[in-house]
């Protein structure tokens, strides 16, 4: 997926969200998933570390001033946008 992010002009432009299913086979092989998802306290996209699912929620981590968000589906409506995920070799 794209990312979110503002165009030339200063439009802020909002990707087709990508289907969370996309992150499961990450994250039940032990691997965090970074996620793009829309910030609605500041209006813009921002990325959190997706740490794992359980009882069928999405746990997160959330830096700078957002440490009280732990969860993707009460914080950022569940859902993501654009995701990278690191393998250590």
């Amino acid at each position: 997926g794209k990312e979110i992010a503002l165009n030339k002009t200063g439009q802020l432009i909002i990707p087709k969200a990508v289907p969370l299913s996309n992150l499961d086979q990450y994250l039940n092989k032990g691997y965090p998933v970074l996620a793009n998802v829309f910030n609605p306290t500041t209006g813009n996209g921002h990325w959190v570390l997706v740490t794992g699912k359980r009882s069928g929620e999405y746990r997160i981590l959330d830096p700078v001033g957002y440490a009280g968000r732990t969860s993707l589906s009460d914080d950022y409506a569940n859902t993501v946008y654009k995701y990278v995920v690191y393998k250590v070799r």
